[in-house]
């Protein structure tokens, strides 16, 4: 050993070993690749001491003979090993597939996929994609970062169509629909470093494999980072390496996806019939309903649909009343009274019964009556006497139960009990009962039904419970509007003696057709609900010619009016009524409309009686916007929208406004400044719109005169604003001052500069001038 150069002698020398001869021979298997040495070290003689030739031939011989043998076990045994990896791996397989296919939820089914795929190619990081085309986007639940839902966009299913890195790399197996192996992902441009750059990781190879449906379809993806495997480091320990997944780790994740495809097929269906009995069960048990069968012989209850008999009749159970006559468990009647009145062939409704009218109604379908109805009944639910009464409201059908609704066996089995009195499966076989208990909420519901939208609706009733049937008091805004209509001027003014027809033919003309009318008015009310609904307002009432509109009801603001108040809504839908019903200005019929416009408190309930109560608004500030509505006509615009100061602090930076004048109504003592809303700001200006905002200071200007008196100069500046705009609101303010100038009611030393408006009496008005009537609709088309 000492003369061959390929000795190193440093780790005998280390391990105190002296090395003298020594005999190497390889161990191969059957394919001659070398597997293993066998080496003999230090020949010995006979006599137990080291020989001094060394090893010979048969030495040699022998260990050949000796590796060939080791070789044979160590295949052996390699091939036993090798089955028994591919039964423990065909087992993993196996026991995958079971896990997966037997989920029924999702979130399991991301969790099973994740751990069982992570274990059988020793991936570090492992997620499952699925596709949702309906979005064009990928998605998925437990990402690295912690529970939830992630997506990525897809962009498009065409590669060509969209940037290549939408969706990261699950998108491009998505779209491309072949599986990718990458031994470094940082090296493709579809990869999305973001989630190394925040946590740290270090992503290097990735595997994505596509999930493919059996249809064809990529219904989601598999990727897997990071194939772990064991490096030595020393003679005692080891450690995980990053490797690249190996051709085998794409067929075992190939054999893993028609299974997960079917698991998600189970999930889908699973969830569906669980969905649907839940929502089946869940209707059942809400149903507000009972139905309730009698039969025709004993008045006995044949069925129940669900377990709230009890709640209406709660002195008798479900099963006494399958034993007990209708009278006793629904009229509440003794069984004393009930055999004396039959004995003496009385009506059993009279004889010491309760609820009356429910048992009249049921003798009156057993006899053969037509179904009958109520809509709202006081049922007696307990108590005999006085101070034991309860009560319930309900509504309630009696219907006679269709022929043949019992066959076969449940018949002969009610009819055998002697339920049925003779009656075949063709002729009728009882009644029908059907109870629905009517509670304050279906009461209020009712009520709201046509005033606010079902989101409303909620909102409303969540801020202001059913308590608002007794009466609340809430902060509203009020609008009051009214139509006039005219089919010529000629109809309300006779020129023949020109004179005024008076009072009484102000409003409607009677001398249009009816129908032309009624049309007329029914779009008219429509474009106005319309643009009241869109501001999160209700109609209150409807009076002829007249319509209050309540805004801040429920404290709900449109998408469109975000972060706006109900007295924006107020204004905005005042103005929006123009653009509604600007066709009805082509109509032969004029139009001459007038808007108020108050905000402040006002009392919310429920009036009426029974079934017919109306969820309505009373009070001064409702009064307030129907008074400035009235005293708007007087101003001589056709179309007029007056507010008062209270909306004008809330809505000036909104609209363009200006100050009318100041007032006092009827039953009023105090004064009313009013202002008249124009447009909104950010609206476009049509050129008479733009007139009138320009004459602002104008108007200003004159108003000022008139509260000092000076009426001739008022009066001057008045029909400069109305000469250069056709402002009829000043042209009724010069009117005035001329009057007052000439001595005609001019006010005292003392004025407080208000003028005393009786809005019944249209003297004032500047409708008076009769040639200006036909000119107000050509201004209320120029304005709209």
């Amino acid at each position: 050993v000492l003369m061959n150069t390929a000795y190193d002698q440093t780790v005998d020398t280390h391990m105190g070993y002296d090395l003298h001869s020594t005999l190497i021979t390889a161990i191969k298997n059957k394919n001659n690749h070398v597997i293993g040495i066998l080496q003999a070290m230090n020949k010995k003689a006979p006599d137990g001491l080291r020989s001094k030739t060394g090893f010979h031939e048969d030495d040699i011989k022998l260990i050949n003979l000796i590796s060939a043998q080791a070789a044979v076990c160590i295949n052996t045994d390699a091939e036993v090993e090798h089955l028994r990896f591919q039964e423990r791996f065909k087992q993993s397989v196996l026991d995958a597939s079971k896990a997966v296919t037997s989920q029924s939820t999702i979130f399991d089914l991301f969790k099973t996929v994740i751990e069982y795929a992570s274990k059988l190619v020793n991936a570090d990081q492992c997620q499952m994609y699925l596709v949702d085309y309906n979005k064009l986007e990928i998605w998925s639940l437990l990402p690295p970062t912690g529970q939830g839902m992630h997506r990525m966009p897809l962009g498009s299913m065409d590669m060509s169509a969209c940037r290549p890195n939408l969706g990261g790399i699950a998108g491009k197996v998505v779209r491309s629909g072949e599986l990718l192996n990458l031994v470094d992902a940082y090296n493709d441009e579809c990869f999305n470093p973001i989630f190394d750059q925040r946590t740290g990781y270090r992503t290097k190879s990735m595997m994505t494999v596509p999930i493919v449906s059996e249809a064809g379809i990529v219904s989601g993806v598999i990727q897997l980072v990071n194939k772990m495997v064991h490096a030595i480091e020393d003679d005692t320990a080891s450690a995980k390496v990053v490797s690249v997944f190996s051709k085998m780790d794409e067929d075992v994740i190939r054999m893993l996806v028609p299974q997960i495809d079917r698991g998600v097929v189970n999930v889908q269906l699973t969830t569906g019939i669980i969905n649907t009995q839940l929502l089946l069960d869940g209707i059942v048990s809400s149903l507000p309903t009972t139905i309730i069968t009698i039969d025709n012989s004993k008045g006995f209850m044949l069925m129940c649909s669900n377990d709230k008999f009890q709640h209406y009749f709660p002195e008798f159970d479900a099963r006494q009343a399958t034993r007990t006559s209708f009278y006793m468990w629904a009229g509440r009647m003794e069984s004393e009274d009930l055999n004396r009145s039959r004995r003496l062939g009385t009506s059993h409704a009279s004889a010491g019964t309760r609820n009356h009218q429910l048992i009249r109604d049921i003798e009156n379908v057993l006899d053969g009556a037509s179904s009958t109805s109520c809509s709202l009944y006081r049922l007696q639910t307990a108590g005999i006497g006085p101070k034991n009464n309860r009560y319930m409201d309900v509504k309630y059908s009696v219907q006679t139960l269709a022929p043949g609704a019992l066959r076969g066996t449940l018949a002969h089995k009610y009819r055998t009990e002697g339920h049925l009195r003779g009656a075949t499966e063709n002729q009728q076989q009882g009644v029908v009962l059907i109870l629905e208990q009517v509670t304050d909420e279906n009461k209020l519901d009712a009520m709201l039904d046509h005033r606010l939208s079902t989101e409303e609706k909620e909102i409303f009733i969540r801020q202001a419970p059913c308590k608002v049937l007794d009466g609340t008091r809430r902060n509203l805004s009020i609008l009051a509007i009214n139509v006039e209509l005219f089919t010529q001027a000629a109809e309300m003014y006779d020129s023949r003696s020109n004179t005024n027809k008076g009072p009484d033919n102000w409003g409607f003309s009677m001398e249009a057709p009816p129908e032309q009318v009624i049309r007329f008015l029914r779009d008219y009310y429509r474009s106005v609900k319309e643009a009241v609904s869109e501001s999160a307002g209700f109609v209150d009432r409807i009076s002829n010619a007249e319509m209050t509109c309540v805004f801040g009801l429920a404290e709900l603001h449109r998408e469109a009016h975000d972060n706006y108040t109900h007295e924006y809504n107020a204004c905005y839908a005042a103005l929006k009524m123009r653009t509604k019903y600007a066709h009805l200005l082509l109509s032969p019929l004029e139009m001459y409309t007038h808007v108020g416009i108050h905000v402040g408190p006002a009392v919310v309930g429920g009036v009426g009686v029974n079934n017919r109560m109306e969820l309505t608004c009373i009070g001064d500030s409702v009064k307030l916007a129907q008074s400035l509505q009235r005293a708007a006509e007087m101003y001589g615009d056709p179309w007029t929208i007056f507010v008062t100061a209270d909306v004008y602090s809330k809505v000036k930076e909104h609209f363009a406004l200006r100050e009318i004048d100041t007032i006092r109504l009827q039953g009023s003592s105090e004064p009313v400044t009013i202002y008249e809303l124009v447009m909104l700001k950010r609206a476009p200006q049509s050129q008479a719109l733009k007139k009138i905002i320009e004459n602002f200071p104008t108007y200003q200007r004159a108003l000022e005169a008139y509260r000092c008196r000076q009426f001739a100069r008022a009066a001057e500046l008045f029909q400069a604003c109305h000469r250069s705009s056709s402002d009829q609101v000043a042209l009724t303010m010069y009117y005035r001052c001329i009057k007052y100038e000439k001595g005609d009611g001019t006010p005292d030393t003392h004025w407080d500069g208000s003028f005393h408006i009786d809005p019944f009496d249209k003297r004032e008005s500047s409708f008076v001038n009769q040639n200006t009537i036909l000119g107000n609709s050509v201004i209320v088309k120029e304005r709209t």
